[in-house]
């Protein structure tokens, strides 16, 4: 787990995006989702930065993103698949959930303090970065669009509360 002062800076980082999406003029679900990037990524920098940290960021990093992917996998992409301009964004999330899924799979076997994980966390956070670029500036605001503001908040619920217990789910278990 890791210690308060990384815990604090990760969701200082959430919230900053939260703040963005909402400046941006995104609700509900696109909010959240936006903090979990946030704080996701800034994990992911921590442990880029400081390998002695890997061993005790890397089961927080991973439970957050497979939480986060399959909650998004079961509660808002097949709502986004209903429509039909928002089919493309649908195949290009399944593509790339995919890629991010087995390099984190690659991450667990290889171990946060072999000499690999370094090389393979660069490819995660690249990965990471180009899937949360695409979702805030493009999918987001187009989804939006089309399910307009209340389906946006509607979703937001579900959405936390399948996120919550595949997190805590993976937590406590350990590597997959």
């Amino acid at each position: 787990m890791p210690n308060r002062m990384d815990q604090v800076i990760s969701k200082g980082a959430g919230i900053a995006k939260e703040i963005g999406a909402q400046m941006d003029g995104l609700v509900g679900v696109w909010n959240t989702l936006a903090e979990q990037h946030g704080e996701a990524g800034s994990l992911l920098k921590r442990a880029k930065s400081d390998p002695s940290k890997r061993p005790e960021l890397w089961p927080m990093i991973r439970a957050s993103l497979r939480a986060h992917e399959q909650a998004e996998l079961e509660e808002i992409y097949p709502v986004l698949e209903q429509h039909e301009g928002l089919q493309i964004y649908v195949r290009r999330h399944d593509a790339e959930a995919t890629e991010l899924a087995t390099t984190i799979d690659q991450l667990d076997r290889v171990g946060p303090t072999s000499t690999h994980f370094g090389p393979l966390l660069d490819r995660l956070i690249l990965l990471v970065d180009a899937h949360v670029a695409e979702e805030e500036k493009q999918i987001f605001p187009a989804a939006q669009a089309v399910l307009g503001g209340e389906r946006s908040k509607e979703l937001d619920k579900p959405f936390k509360a399948t996120a919550k217990a595949l997190k805590e789910s993976d937590l406590g278990h350990g590597p997959h």
